[in-house]
């Protein structure tokens, strides 16, 4: 018996380039191994660049260490970007592990940390810490996904929920919790056309006597000029 066995390519690059109304031009080039080192882990390296700023971020994957149906993600980056209303400096890291339930639920636990420093801030606040502040914490998630597609889907359902806890007793400088949930369902109304609904709820609560969030770690309304009334930050 003779076997003529062809393995795909492990390797691949992508090269991205676009343009948006506030980055105004914006590319990005990401290399992909997927046999890092010989031994099934995907390795990604990606530098992004527009010109109100540029970041670098490099993963790995691993389906093997922690037993079958369990996937290990390591992750870390940096990010400089010119927001609206003052200068941003990140760099993040991330230490997770993914867990399949079953055919549709998955469930993602782990550590994240991150520092973040704004600067030129161009708007009238109060005072704000100097210097970069850290936010650190366990975060949890929990994913329904029974879309026909991950693509281009017709018909199913998308749910997200996620909850991170940012705690001086992690290493954080931040205390808050914060809830992020996400839901999208399609409909197929006739070959080809398909109706898409989705929303989106993020807040951010404080557990300590802190009165708000430094400019760096809130939320904003607006967008590329006006979003019901509200400009850009």
């Amino acid at each position: 018996v003779l076997f003529d066995l062809k393995e795909s390519l492990a390797r691949s690059l992508d090269l991205e380039i676009g343009y948006g109304s506030y980055e105004l031009v914006r590319g990005a080039a990401r290399l992909t191994d997927r046999n890092f080192l010989g031994r099934g882990r995907t390795f990604t390296a990606e530098i992004s660049g527009c010109v109100r700023g540029g970041g670098a971020d490099i993963a790995i994957t691993d389906p093997y260490l922690l037993g079958p149906r369990n996937v290990l993600q390591v992750g870390t980056g940096f990010l400089y970007r010119e927001e609206p209303s003052f200068d941003l400096q990140s760099f993040h890291a991330n230490l997770l592990v993914k867990r399949e339930i079953s055919k549709r639920w998955s469930a993602t636990g782990g550590y994240s940390f991150r520092d973040e420093q704004a600067t030129n801030v161009k708007v009238p606040i109060d005072a704000e810490a100097e210097g970069f502040i850290r936010t650190a914490g366990l975060v949890f998630g929990l994913t329904r996904d029974s879309r026909d597609s991950a693509f281009l889907p017709s018909t199913g359902m998308l749910w997200q929920g996620g909850l991170l806890w940012s705690s001086p007793s992690l290493g954080a400088d931040l205390d808050f919790i914060e809830l992020d949930t996400q839901f999208a369902k399609f409909f197929r109304l006739r070959p080809g056309t398909v109706l898409g609904i989705t929303g989106r709820f993020r807040a951010r609560h404080i557990l300590n006597s802190d009165p708000d969030l430094p400019i760096q770690q809130r939320y904003f309304l607006g967008g590329a000029t006006t979003v019901r009334s509200f400009y850009e930050d």
